[in-house]
């Protein structure tokens, strides 16, 4: 009886963790949508969760620790969809001209989560945020190219272009409201990574 009363309190306990680092979030885009993230404190954030400072420093150290754990997390999230680059569906993309499999589902997932997206692109965060998310994909995608030997030039400069380029445009579409459909976003972040492959080829 003791052992299940023990598991029972654990499971109680972890539900409530999870409940008030979701009301601490809730309450961080809630706030975002109004002022940058320089301007929000975390006796803002507290106050609009409802709760006491001292619970929120259970959970995080900072304002910029919640920040770097919804990163972090969404990140994580993401990187599901690396599994949809292969060798053959590559392959196909380029010579069908289709967009590449993996940026419909990553900017679908944008969409949906809007808030967060809305909320880095109003912090410092923002500029290693999507090179991140790029660099999830861009080398794992060279090295599925079909006889892709770049040369010297383009092997120092290469990637670096593909991963800046498509993170720029990651956040000038969340800028302007996303409203272009992720189709089109991905048709030209498609068009923007093979022209940056022939440029680079020897």
């Amino acid at each position: 009886a003791i052992i299940l009363y023990s598991k029972y309190m654990d499971k109680k306990s972890d539900l409530r963790t999870i409940q008030t680092k979701e009301s601490i979030k809730k309450a961080l885009y809630k706030l975002a949508e109004d002022k940058s993230f320089d301007e929000i404190s975390v006796t803002d954030i507290t106050k609009k969760a409802m709760i006491n400072r001292s619970t929120f420093y259970l959970h995080y150290r900072d304002k910029e620790d919640l920040l770097q754990s919804l990163c972090d997390e969404t990140l994580h999230e993401l990187k599901k969809y690396k599994s949809y680059l292969t060798k053959e569906a590559v392959f196909q993309c380029r010579r069908s001209g289709a967009p590449l499999p993996h940026l419909v589902p990553v900017l679908s997932y944008i969409e949906k989560n809007s808030d967060f997206f809305n909320t880095i692109l109003k912090s410092s965060a923002k500029y290693s945020f999507f090179i991140d998310l790029s660099k999830e994909f861009i080398p794992r995608l060279k090295s599925l190219i079909p006889d892709f030997e770049p040369d010297e030039t383009a092997l120092i400069y290469g990637s670096g272009i593909m991963i800046t380029s498509t993170g720029y445009i990651f956040s000038k579409w969340i800028k302007n409201d996303m409203k272009e459909d992720p189709v089109e976003i991905a048709a030209l972040i498609t068009k923007m990574l093979w022209a940056v492959v022939t440029i680079s080829q020897k």
